[in-house]
C-alpha cells in the first residue's frame, strides 16, 4: 500500500507547527524546518488538512451573466 500523505515534521505527532516562521517545535529535535524529517517521525492524520477540489456548475448560469454591457 502506498501512503499518499507528505512525510515531514509539519505533520508529525511529536511536533507543533509555527506558521509565522514555517518551522516546527519538535519534542525531541527542538526547532527544525517544516520539511525536516527525523527517525522518530509518526504521522498525525489530524494535522493534515485536505483541500477539496471545487466543482463549478456552469449549468446554473446563462451566457448573459458573464458579459459586460
Amino acid at each position: 500500500m502506498i501512503n499518499n500523505y507528505p512525510h515531514c515534521c509539519r505533520y508529525c505527532k511529536n511536533g507543533t507547527f509555527v506558521p509565522l516562521k514555517r518551522e516546527v517545535v519538535c519534542k525531541y529535535e527542538g526547532i527544525v524546518k517544516g520539511g525536516y524529517i527525523c527517525k522518530r517521525y509518526v504521522f498525525d492524520p489530524f494535522k493534515y488538512k485536505v483541500r477539496r477540489i471545487r466543482v463549478f456548475d456552469s449549468g446554473k448560469y446563462a451566457q448573459e451573466d458573464f458579459s459586460i454591457d
